[in-house]
């Protein structure tokens, strides 16, 4: 019982489930019904039941051998594989396929360097506070040296605490 008094009395059906029941007691004899009126001839009937018996085949693309000099930029890599399409060398679906899938990959490539990016400046943020907190003073910088500290391949080390 449901915490609800108003509520439906245990054991009652969902209309749903009462309507797939009553559907199912007489499938038999409707799967019977269409069967004969395709083996008279009924090509709605018949293609009724080939769609449910026999599953439409996938479209499989076979293997292209096909070398991509992974140590070129996407942009090279890209030229690379549409000039194989150009040559027959490779299917056009195929390289729509490969371009998207660099694309996939530039993009992740360009998220875990704005992830990398944001840690180091993170990491130098700490120690720039690190610094100001030990000396008792503050750390006084403007927009255009935290600008070049993040063009920076690595950010320098803060400055050591005077004394």
């Amino acid at each position: 019982m449901s915490g609800n008094p108003n509520g439906k009395p245990v054991g009652t059906k969902a209309l749903r489930t009462r309507l797939i029941e009553q559907f199912e007691e007489g499938v038999d004899d409707i799967v019977a019904v269409v069967k004969k009126k395709a083996r008279e001839g009924d090509l709605q009937a018949a293609g009724l039941v080939l769609s449910r018996a026999v599953p439409p085949k996938r479209a499989v693309s076979e293997r292209t051998p096909f070398e991509l000099d992974s140590s070129k930029p996407p942009d090279e890599q890209a030229q690379q594989i549409v000039a194989a399409v150009a040559a027959g060398e490779l299917a056009a679906d195929d390289g729509k396929v490969l371009i998207d899938c660099l694309a996939s990959v530039a993009s992740l490539r360009k998220f875990t360097a704005f992830e990398d990016e944001l840690r180091q400046m993170r990491e130098h943020l700490a120690r720039l506070t690190a610094a100001a907190g030990n000396s008792g003073g503050q750390v006084m910088f403007d927009l255009k040296d935290a600008a070049a500290a993040c063009a920076r391949p690595t950010l320098p080390k803060p400055p050591e605490p005077q004394q």
